[in-house]
């Protein structure tokens, strides 16, 4: 059979048996990212962290960022897995047998590697700050405006982490706030306000209060003071100008930037490809027969395994570039060359024929 087996095919053979379990791999695990992350901003909009009108946007944001791992570490296991079966059940004997030679076995699985990892660039040089700049941008916005609809009444209700809670008797359907209570803290200063009603001007941020009395005290200086108002106005919005967070930036300001978190941002970016492709070398060579590791179960727990081990290592080695601990260079970029490193050592210790 084999003999008769023209390469064309099976290469075709080969990309779609890796292709099947590649895209189930990643199907799961992003169901899983999408449940979890789903959580998350469900718990902030209960906590009142964010408004409801971002939370679809945010999910799909964060979800597309989750590719930029799961995407290597799918198609690591997929590659694994389909040519650890091949070895297991002797179809890479067969093939080998007829002629054929590891190094045109694994020309589709380099080819869909470099498919992978061409993805893995654009996902990390143009994808990536193109979502995080819309994550922060819908953060920033969704903590200033503050939802009236949040205030419910008969309860208190505490937003800016704590800094203002504002309390009310009733709410009718205008959305006017009837006996208000609120109360806000700026550093040493306490400030209690009682008004008869009160609504939220959601475009300026303002909280009007009207026929209503005000305290203050400095908790420094022990100092009160009362006073009586008509209409009086509170800034509830959250005023801080966005900051253009590091991973939002393109690559031309990273490179200007110059700075140990620009570096560190920087370095993943360019990180991801190699990763892919490595990550799809080292495939190759953890599927070939060993003395000790025979069967594919064992191939994938160390494929696993492999990759918790550097994704760990590369958020420590990330934060000790970072704070200045480890040089900037080689920095992040040890830990790929790692997965380099790892692969010829196995390949040596088989003893078999490879690719390189």
């Amino acid at each position: 059979m084999y003999k008769k087996l023209k390469l064309p095919i099976l290469y075709k053979y080969i990309t779609i048996e890796i292709i099947k379990p590649f895209l189930f791999i990643l199907l799961l695990l992003f169901l899983i990212m999408l449940i979890f992350s789903t959580y998350e901003f469900l718990q902030k909009i209960a906590t009142g962290i964010l408004t409801k009108s971002v939370l679809l946007p945010l999910i799909f944001f964060k979800n597309i960022l989750s590719l930029e791992v799961l995407i290597p570490l799918s198609f690591f296991l997929a590659c694994t897995l389909v040519l650890s079966k091949m070895d297991d059940s002797n179809e890479m004997t067969a093939i080998l047998s007829s002629g054929s030679n590891s190094a045109k076995v694994f020309k589709p699985v380099i080819m869909l590697t470099i498919i992978v990892a061409i993805f893995a660039t654009f996902q990390g040089f143009i994808i990536r700050p193109w979502a995080y700049k819309n994550i922060y941008y819908l953060e920033f916005y969704s903590k200033r405006a503050f939802d009236i609809s949040k205030i419910n009444p008969g309860h208190f209700v505490s937003f800016e982490n704590g800094g203002k809670i504002v309390y009310a008797d009733e709410k009718t359907k205008d959305n006017i706030l009837q006996n208000v209570f609120l109360q806000t803290k700026s550093d040493n200063t306490l400030e209690l306000i009682y008004a008869k009603s009160g609504y939220i001007n959601n475009e300026s941020g303002l909280f009007i209060l009207r026929d209503g009395t005000m305290y203050l005290y400095n908790t420094q200086t022990k100092k009160e003071s009362f006073a009586k108002f008509e209409t009086t106005y509170i800034d509830i919005s959250n005023n801080e100008a966005v900051e253009y967070k590091t991973k939002a930036m393109s690559i031309s300001e990273l490179l200007q930037k110059k700075t140990n978190v620009s570096i560190v941002e920087l370095e993943w970016r360019i990180t991801i490809p190699f990763m892919t492709f490595f990550l799809g070398l080292l495939s190759t060579a953890l599927s070939r027969s060993s003395p000790r590791i025979k069967r594919r179960s064992q191939k994938l727990i160390l494929a696993i395994l492999i990759y918790g081990l550097y994704y760990n290592l590369y958020d420590v080695v990330e934060e000790w570039v970072k704070r200045g601990l480890f040089p900037a260079l080689p920095g992040t970029f040890s830990l790929t060359a790692l997965l380099l490193v790892v692969y010829i050592y196995i390949k040596i210790k088989n003893k078999k024929e490879y690719l390189y």
